[in-house]
């Protein structure tokens, strides 16, 4: 089997240099170091068939549970990240229709509505009606200082009043739409720099535009998107998304037929830093989900250390919950920590062997965005249960 694996392994195209990785919902968040989609999708072909079971460990935005459910394949992906599990539940889950017009007319309507000015305009902030001024004035967030540091009056306003219209909706599919859409266009609507990742306070910025019509074009757009889900995901193949540690996954015995992932890269993408505005929205400490993350707190001297206990808690467990004969395959960097350069394939080999994984494949591809890394190459590693 080794040998096949290898011939189609090298067989393929693992560039994907002119691909589009945005289609259907691999578009619909911002997320750094995704996984791309053609490269996920290729794997799962490789080493599992329709209706076997495919484990995403650090399932970030959800990209490799996608291409398992477009496959026909069953798929669970755990994160700690409530940022991550948000993206990737939207990202998978079919939504029918008509309940999914039904929310975005009713809340495209209400959220134009922040924007038009009452018959008697508030001092200071005449863009909302008396109603929503006193439902916004007792969110705790309207006096909240990270808030009102982030979020100038009139913007803060409307963000609560819009968060609190998608609260009002029932169904929890539904909410998680509209949350996605305000998550993605907060960064514009704030102070933060724009040309950076990570959340940079910009003195010199300009008070940001309305956000309610930025809301708006982009909740239609994710919408578009989640809706072409239906037809193509059936009820049996959506996939399950599960708020847990890499570390620790709550899996029976050789239950998996595959495990695929995109492990953090150490030190290189803070994960948690980058997504500070919509934890704060989702009602999180950035800094609290750090301390989870694998490779979080990236300026600690033991950075390094901590990343690699935990990610050999990963390589075991995913040894644990595989079938025999079946793989975990891995793609990843070699990231610069401090100055240092960390051969991540080489760790991952070391450790997957005291796992009883032996290597079957292996790929290099040169990768088309290292902006955060300074990563010349990636590998992709076909480890096999013995």
């Amino acid at each position: 089997m080794s040998n096949s694996l290898d011939s189609a392994v090298r067989s393929l195209d693992w560039e994907q240099l002119e691909s589009d990785t945005r289609y259907l919902t691999h578009g619909i968040h911002r997320y750094s170091g995704k996984f791309i989609p053609q490269i996920a999708g290729q794997t799962i072909d490789l080493v599992t068939a329709p209706g076997e079971l495919v484990v995403d460990p650090y399932t970030g935005s959800g990209t490799a549970l996608l291409e398992a459910a477009l496959r026909g394949r069953s798929s669970i992906g755990l994160d700690l990240n409530p940022l991550a599990c948000l993206i990737a539940r939207v990202k998978t889950t079919p939504v029918d229709p008509d309940d999914l017009d039904r929310f975005v007319d009713r809340v495209r309507i209400a959220a134009l509505e922040c924007i038009r000015k009452p018959d008697q305009p508030l001092p200071g902030l005449g863009m909302i009606g008396p109603e929503t001024w006193n439902a916004v004035t007792a969110d705790a967030r309207w006096s909240d200082s990270w808030f009102v540091k982030w979020f100038p009056d009139d913007r803060r306003a409307e963000l609560i009043a819009i968060d609190h219209l998608i609260s009002a909706e029932a169904d929890p599919h539904l909410r998680s739409v509209g949350l996605l859409a305000l998550s993605d266009v907060l960064r514009r609507s704030s102070m933060a720099n724009t040309s950076y990742p990570n959340v940079m306070y910009d003195r010199r910025k300009a008070p940001p535009q309305a956000l309610p019509p930025r809301f708006v074009r982009r909740l239609d757009e994710i919408a578009s998107a989640v809706r072409d889900l239906e037809a193509k995901i059936p009820p049996e193949h959506v996939p399950e998304v599960l708020d847990a540690s890499a570390c620790a996954i709550p899996l029976a015995d050789e239950s998996a037929h595959a495990v695929v992932t995109h492990p953090p890269y150490i030190g290189s993408i803070p994960y948690a830093e980058y997504g500070a505005l919509s934890l704060r929205l989702l009602g999180h400490n950035p800094k609290d989900i750090d301390e989870l993350l694998t490779g979080g707190r990236r300026q600690t001297r033991d950075v390094v250390q901590r990343f690699e206990h935990d990610f050999d808690r990963m390589i075991a467990e995913s040894a644990r919950i595989l079938r025999p004969e079946r793989y975990l395959v891995m793609l990843l960097g070699s990231p610069t920590v401090k100055g240092t350069l960390i051969d991540l394939p080489a760790m991952a080999l070391r450790l997957a062997k005291s796992h009883g994984l032996r290597l079957d494949a292996r790929v290099e591809r040169r990768g088309g965005n290292r902006r955060a890394n300074l990563m010349a190459e990636e590998s992709l590693l076909f480890l096999r249960k013995a």
